[in-house]
């Protein structure tokens, strides 16, 4: 699952709930989905908390409701890694988001950064079969 923090408007992924150690409480443990993708840990009540009336410090944030940019970006470094998150990337292809990602890539319309590795039509759908098998 990812979310936008109210503050900066990036986006993070949600990796797992956890425990901190020290003190027992509830914990989220989330990744930074740009940069060096940061991976942060933070109480349970302090992620999902509000900032001020009706503004959550962490919004959730659906595949549809990212810019271009941002979904190429996300779906680029899980496609990336070692142990992907295939549901995300399974919804991302089938979505018709990647293909709308790659017509947006092909007239230009993507920042000069965003990592692509995703966009490889052949190379995304390959990988997921291979997986899915």
């Amino acid at each position: 699952m990812f979310y936008r923090h109210f503050k900066n408007k990036k986006i993070y992924r949600l990796v797992a709930f956890a425990v901190l150690e020290a003190t027992e409480e509830a914990a989220v443990v989330y990744q930074a989905m740009y940069g060096e993708h940061g991976i942060w840990v933070r109480t349970r009540t302090n992620f999902f908390e509000e900032v001020q009336p009706g503004v959550p410090r962490f919004a959730p944030v659906t595949l549809p409701e990212m810019t271009a940019d941002e979904r190429v970006s996300c779906m680029s470094y899980l496609f990336m890694q070692d142990s992907p998150v295939l549901d995300v990337l399974r919804e991302y292809m089938d979505s018709g988001l990647w293909l709308q990602d790659y017509e947006a890539d092909e007239r230009g319309e993507l920042g000069e950064g965003v990592n692509r590795a995703v966009l490889s039509q052949d190379g995304l759908y390959n990988f997921l079969q291979a997986r899915e098998d």
